[in-house]
């Protein structure tokens, strides 16, 4: 098992996914769309957890470069302008998955997407190519 950072860009925007990849070549790969603090030190053992269980991860960053808030206060200011613009929001999350599409060892045809609080305020807009999944980790 091993990870790597994968910079991909959205509307002119650097964002920065965290991809782990299981030991088996040619895996499902599981989409995660993080919590409100970002793609922090949660999503990344959730990444691992799954990566473990023989599919591959790709932690999404729904901010931009990579951040992570500090506070509730600053959660909220950069979940804000997600909650604003749904339609940015859906082409972050689609940008993610077309990131996720090119990276090696990914079975393009089994991509699923799983949601810690972000992914439910994006449904109504979603596109019909990615396939919607909730995961109960233990």
């Amino acid at each position: 098992m091993n990870s790597e950072l994968v910079s991909y860009e959205v509307n002119s925007r650097t964002f920065e996914g965290l991809h782990v990849k299981p030991e088996a070549k040619n895996a499902p790969c599981v989409l995660i769309a993080h919590t409100w603090a970002g793609r922090d030190g949660f999503v990344e053992g959730i990444a691992n957890k799954l990566a473990e269980d023989g599919y591959n991860a790709f932690a999404i960053d729904m901010y931009g470069d990579g951040k992570v808030g500090e506070s509730n206060e600053e959660n909220q200011s950069m979940m804000q302008p997600l909650l604003d613009d749904r339609k940015n929001l859906s082409q972050i999350i689609v940008g993610a998955y077309e990131a996720a599409k090119k990276l090696d060892g990914i079975d393009t045809s089994n991509i699923a997407i799983m949601g810690l609080s972000l992914i439910h305020i994006s449904e109504p807009t979603r596109l019909r190519r990615i396939s919607y999944a909730v995961f109960c980790l233990k």
